[in-house]
């Protein structure tokens, strides 16, 4: 099985266009690699080659190929000479297969082919209505033959699959993802991920005075997200003595929600920092909780200099749990655990925090040992896709 694999934006990059070539080009060899499919993928002018064993599941190897970013397309293909009486006779073979009315559509990535991409498409089609007797459409075909000269290799097709877009993951640089285990946070990671930004991941959790549940989800959800991507990273933070310490000061507890936030964002900058990490991902919406109204989004951000992303901020949460059934994540996000900011939550938290009041009440605590404490005591795990 040959499949043919296009990209878009990939095609702007001009110069850095090699780069990010190769990187899809690897990526999509591990996943395959990953799925147990021995491929061989290679670079062919502007599309990438994709040689499958015969003996892989066609359903597999299309899962695998729907989850890379930066694929805009992708078409189980036949391979032809370049000959034109070769690409008649591949052209008919590929629309006996079907039904109806026809069209030919041609394209040539090298223009020294002796014929142009209409002459392509005319002698082609001649040749199918003399030996088959169909009738040609050019506005609603019931198939349309597509055939990409490309050097020495001719390529064809009539079967053609969307990609997720995007770019290709590691293009972009290393992000650490704040994964709660909650609905928004996932997905904000799998927008992260599709403009080419490699997630790592940190998870702050309350074990031992709960139990494993919100670590196992959280796992679970890193899993699932890079079942088809490279294999990364997930940092298990214990909070709840943190939470304690805010909780025991004279900290007002209108403020506590505000003071979780801004040590999580310290302990994940310091981590951010060790493994090379230049932003912090996190799926806050303006205005979906009081923590994330844009007065306290302000606040919170201050502690760090790392830039913070928020791919949703202007989702509607029927988006998000759209989003999220759609790539996987949301059966488990919706499991039954106690989310570590749960602990100890006000009973009404300030929406519109002032970092005046913010920084008088931390005078209380001695900031820099509890992010010290918690960065120490802090355990990663490798995260691989496999389930």
């Amino acid at each position: 099985m040959i499949i043919l694999i296009h990209y878009a934006e990939i095609g702007t990059k001009g110069q850095n266009r090699p780069f990010f070539e190769r990187c899809l080009e690897g990526n999509i060899r591990m996943a395959l690699k990953r799925a147990g499919i021995s491929a061989r993928v290679r670079r062919m002018s502007g599309r990438i080659i994709a040689d499958i064993p015969d003996d892989a599941k066609r359903e597999q190897v299309f899962e695998v190929l729907a989850a890379q970013f930066g694929i805009s397309s992708y078409a189980p293909a036949v391979k032809s000479g370049t000959d034109i009486q070769n690409l008649k006779q591949a052209a008919k073979e590929l629309i006996k297969l079907h039904e109806g009315t026809f069209r030919i559509s041609a394209r040539r990535a090298d223009k020294r082919f002796p014929h142009s991409s209409q002459e392509i498409n005319e002698l082609v089609g001649e040749h199918v209505v003399n030996e088959l007797g169909r009738k040609v459409s050019l506005t609603k075909p019931d198939v349309t033959c597509r055939i990409e000269v490309t050097g020495s290799e001719a390529f064809l097709y009539t079967e053609k699959f969307p990609g997720p877009g995007g770019l290709p993951v590691g293009t972009g640089g290393k992000a650490l993802v704040l994964l709660s285990g909650g609905i928004d946070s996932p997905v904000a990671a799998h927008f992260a991920a599709r403009r080419g930004l490699a997630p790592h991941y940190i998870h702050f959790h309350a074990y031992p005075y709960t139990d494993r549940g919100g670590m196992e989800r959280a796992r679970d959800i890193a899993n699932i997200l890079t079942a088809h991507q490279p294999e990364t990273t997930l940092h298990f933070v214990p909070f709840a003595e943190l939470q304690k310490e805010i909780v025991a000061s004279r900290v007002p507890e209108r403020l506590r929600l505000i003071l979780y936030r801004r040590f999580m964002l310290r302990i994940a900058e310091r981590i951010a920092q060790k493994i090379g990490a230049q932003a912090l991902v996190t799926g806050d919406v303006v205005g979906q909780v009081a923590s994330q109204t844009l007065e306290n989004m302000v606040v919170i951000s201050e502690v760090t200099q790392l830039l913070v992303l928020r791919p949703l901020v202007g989702f509607d949460k029927a988006d998000i749990i759209a989003c999220a059934e759609r790539i996987g994540t949301y059966n488990a996000s919706i499991r039954g655990c106690e989310d570590t900011c749960a602990r100890f939550v006000p009973a009404h938290p300030a929406t519109k925090a002032r970092l005046t009041d913010v920084k008088t009440a931390e005078q209380h605590l001695n900031v820099e040992k509890l992010v010290a404490d918690a960065v120490s005591q802090s355990e990663a795990m490798r995260v691989t896709g496999e389930k």
